[in-house]
């Protein structure tokens, strides 16, 4: 697998409407799209490379208890595509329930005016994840309790929790038991 084919298997299909998508993401991820004819998508949250179709997740066991146990973190990871870092507990927590696209969706608002140039939200933001009993979900941003910036619809997820919340901090994405 080539290198173009690990981080096109990660990229962000989150459903708000394919076009509109495409439109955020050409101008997000230029890097990526000098191979556009490789890379294939589509409302389903499917990843079309080279003739081959995956999903972009799939169901796996995770718990909250899972996640508190993350208090620190000595390893730092940084995603291959955008300048965004993330801890041990987020990595677990893209691992166990297939969701590196999670990852990829808040670091893809950090682009956008409204995040991009608030100060309060460089110096930390506070993103939480809800899914519907439908399989929706509603991504939220917040610079504080019920200040809400970003509010982004997600027409289907299989993410195990019912809801997470994140921190981004400093460039650095982590869970708040590692805050």
């Amino acid at each position: 697998m080539d290198n173009l084919e690990r981080i096109a298997e990660r990229v962000v299909v989150l459903c708000m409407g394919t076009e509109t998508m495409l439109g955020k993401a050409k101008k997000v991820l230029p890097t990526l799209f000098w191979a556009w004819s490789r890379i294939a998508f589509c409302n389903s949250g499917i990843v079309t490379l080279k003739g081959h179709t995956r999903m972009t997740s799939s169901r796996h066991d995770l718990t909250e208890s899972d996640l508190a146990r993350f208090t620190g973190s000595d390893v730092i990871y940084k995603h291959p595509v955008f300048n965004i870092r993330y801890t041990e507990g987020v990595q677990y927590m893209a691992e166990h329930a297939g969701a590196y696209w999670l990852i990829e969706a808040i670091a893809s608002w950090q682009f956008e005016p409204q995040v991009r140039e608030d100060p309060m939200l460089q110096e930390i933001q506070f993103w939480a994840l809800t899914v519907n009993d439908d399989s929706s979900a509603v991504l939220v941003c917040e610079r504080d309790t019920d200040d809400v910036v970003v509010t982004q619809s997600i027409a289907m997820t299989d993410f195990p929790l019912r809801s997470i919340k994140l921190y981004f901090q400093q460039g650095v994405l982590l869970l708040p038991s590692e805050y």
